[in-house]
């Protein structure tokens, strides 16, 4: 079986920085304080809750999501589904 996953980001910023987690530089979205609150809600703040999804944030700067944990949240939440059909 094979399955496909669609991830849309609107509105975002892709730059190169410093992952804390995954010790490399990697890419990650700067999400702005206007952006801050619809983009942490629903599976997004419970991947950042449960420490899944890499972020970090400047001293009042934009938050900063790593775009390879994020991928590997998606890929792993489908997986469970694949896995649970």
């Amino acid at each position: 079986m094979e399955t496909e996953t669609l991830m849309i980001v609107g509105r975002a910023k892709a730059v190169l920085a410093w992952c804390p987690d995954c010790r490399v530089e990697v890419t990650m979205i700067v999400v702005d304080d206007g952006q801050a609150q619809p983009f942490a809600t629903g599976r997004i703040r419970q991947w950042l809750d449960a420490g899944k999804l890499h972020s970090r944030q400047l001293i009042k700067g934009p938050v900063q999501i790593c775009v390879p944990s994020l991928l590997q949240c998606f890929e792993q939440e489908t997986k469970a589904k694949t896995e649970a059909t």
